[in-house]
């Protein structure tokens, strides 16, 4: 399916650990992670397409 949308320019933004855009994602909560740099998403509830 998503091979289908594709073709039409549609792509799935990118998920975790990668800095925050308030212009793509929807920041709920702050959590502190040794993992991932502040900032940075940590998960994601529901996945986002441009």
């Amino acid at each position: 399916m998503l091979d289908v949308v594709r073709k039409f320019g549609v792509e799935v933004i990118a998920d975790t650990n990668v800095p925050l855009d308030p212009n793509v994602h929807q920041a709920i909560a702050m959590v502190e992670s040794e993992d991932v740099a502040a900032g940075n998403v940590l998960s994601v509830m529901q996945k986002g397409y441009t």
